[in-house]
């Protein structure tokens, strides 16, 4: 009933008797509940882990506009951000990976060619473009954005793709990319 001043009793316990070095079994109310004690390990609990490394993630979207509309998916399981929706965006092939503005235009270029495999459409790509980055868990993501605009060509049946106003991008569950993605074209 009183779980703050439990949980305040177990961090008092914690740093006063269970200490890393030299722990007071012999003082502690709970010892005969204890593992590490039963076990005659004291010392040994807790184990400290180390830092997880940070891994650096290059992905790129694509913004794919069409009257008024945006091109979104729901993304499948098994890929990253499974359940959420999201824009056109795949990995950064390494030989992609950088700021000069030929290739970023390369990239672009590769950007097409890929959503008209996936999807059927043709889309001319628009000057703006920008990046940001944004860490999950582990991983620092680097997003670089294109802006486009459809040229021709449907979208292909089952494909999971389809046409969103931006207005409705707020209501979709989206990744924390994807909203600040949504925020900037909104």
């Amino acid at each position: 009933k009183r779980v703050g001043d439990f949980n305040q009793a177990l961090m008092d316990l914690g740093s006063l008797v269970c200490r890393v070095r030299n722990p007071l079994c012999g003082e502690c109310p709970v010892a005969q509940f204890c593992k590490a004690f039963r076990e005659g390990n004291p010392g040994g609990i807790p184990v400290k882990t180390g830092r997880v490394a940070i891994e650096p993630v290059t992905h790129a979207a694509l913004v794919v506009n069409r009257k008024g509309k945006v091109l979104m998916r729901k993304c499948p399981e098994g890929e990253w951000w499974w359940g959420l929706w999201d824009f056109p965006r795949l990995p950064v092939p390494e030989r992609f990976h950088g700021d000069q503005p030929v290739t970023r235009r390369k990239l672009g270029e590769f950007l097409k060619g890929w959503l008209e495999n996936e999807t059927g459409l043709d889309v001319e790509l628009v000057d703006a473009q920008w990046s940001f980055q944004h860490a999950v868990t582990r991983y620092r993501i680097r997003l670089t954005c294109f802006q486009s605009q459809r040229v021709s060509g449907r979208l292909r049946r089952g494909a999971g793709w389809t046409w969103i106003s931006p207005d409705q991008l707020a209501e979709l569950p989206l990744s924390a990319t994807g909203r600040k993605l949504a925020a900037r074209i909104a």
